[in-house]
């Protein structure tokens, strides 16, 4: 009978490490990474990447809107050069970046534009309103679409 408790106790252990590996393994697939380097080639794009290879592009619509897209690994992402930005009459906005320790800023241009917070060690966005400062709440899974301070918010798949 003692036998028979230890090899059920021997079985639920092994069990449970195991359903704790598969949640590890299924957690650490589904993160994108953490923050690690910035291109921005003229004020109209900033893209930005992750350890795992995630890319997301920021677009300057214009001061109130923020294009939004985003390329796995093995995705090439090209910026517009400064040579070609005038054959992109849909790009009349601008953005900056600021670096901030573990903190990004995106922002617009206008002072009641749009800013974006990048959590770095998470790879997180935070979207902000900068006429009042408030947050832009969006969609749990924003892989590409158009945020806009003029409907406040926007989502659109692209």
């Amino acid at each position: 009978m003692k036998n028979t408790i230890n090899n059920t106790s021997t079985i639920f252990k092994s069990v449970l490490l195991l359903s704790l590996i598969v949640v590890s393994l299924n957690v650490n697939a589904i993160s994108p990474g953490k923050y690690t380097k910035y291109q921005q080639v003229t004020d109209k794009e900033v893209l930005i990447e992750s350890t795992k290879g995630v890319k997301i592009l920021f677009t300057a619509y214009d001061n109130n809107s923020i294009g939004i897209s985003y390329f796995n690994k093995d995705e090439e992402v090209k910026l517009i050069s400064p040579s070609s930005i005038l054959n992109h009459k849909e790009l009349s906005g601008s953005i900056y970046v600021e670096e901030i320790d573990e903190l990004m800023q995106i922002t617009t241009t206008s002072k009641d534009g749009l800013m974006i917070k990048v959590d770095k060690r998470k790879f997180d966005f935070t979207f902000i309103d900068k006429s009042d400062n408030s947050e832009i709440v969006l969609e749990e899974e924003l892989l590409a679409g158009i945020v806009s301070k003029k409907l406040h918010v926007s989502y659109q798949n692209l």
